[in-house]
């Protein structure tokens, strides 16, 4: 059949978002959106970081509204909030609103009842959990200014004796791996010369 006719739809205008961010309630952030509605249009706000993760925050609904949203993990990375626009459900356009920085949290207390002691051929240290940690630092420091490190998933860790008469320091942070400011604040005791664990009180670094 023979083509007598063509029927050109009408070229839709750009897509026309803004927004700006705002504190909400506690750790929350507020994203304020306005545009200009069109018929099939679908406006979906993310957020990237420069690790290229993806994350949704919402969609809009009308012409103007605000959206709370908590920051994914990785805080402290700078991130991109994106608009991304489709069209009866095709992609259309992705449209860079604005770029901020979530505040990384604060760090992750110092363990609790931290103990280390020599026994039976090795140095056992043991501690108190921390709420939020996926991991355990334990760092040795000896007296002649070798260190000695484990990274443990549990409360506790064995490390190799230590030479007879030798002084040292252990430490103990809690690990949180989601963020950028990873580890906690220290949790120290010394191991004197002799064969006994003497504690001291736990100081942040």
């Amino acid at each position: 059949v023979p083509v007598t006719t063509i029927q050109q739809g009408a070229s839709l205008p750009a897509p026309d978002v803004r927004a700006h961010l705002g504190r909400g309630r506690k750790h929350a952030f507020l994203l304020r959106y306005s545009l200009h509605p069109l018929a099939g249009q679908r406006v979906t706000f993310i957020e990237r970081d420069r690790r290229g993760n993806v994350y949704t925050i919402g969609v809009a609904h009308g012409k103007a509204g605000a959206i709370s949203f908590t920051p994914s993990a990785l805080l402290g990375l700078r991130r991109t909030i994106v608009a991304e626009v489709t069209q009866d459900g095709r992609p259309r356009e992705d449209d860079r609103l604005l770029h901020y920085r979530a505040p990384a949290p604060a760090p992750l207390p110092a363990p609790r009842g931290l103990r280390a002691a020599r026994a039976r051929g090795a140095l056992h240290v043991s501690w108190r959990p921390v709420a939020g940690a996926d991991a355990y630092a334990v760092t040795v420091k000896l007296a002649d200014h070798t260190t000695r490190f484990a990274e443990v998933a549990r409360k506790a860790a064995t490390l190799p004796a230590l030479p007879s008469g030798t002084r040292a320091t252990v430490q103990v942070r809690a690990i949180r791996r989601a963020i950028t400011r990873r580890l906690g604040l220290a949790a120290n005791t010394t191991i004197a010369a002799g064969k006994r664990a003497h504690l001291v009180k736990v100081t942040p670094d």
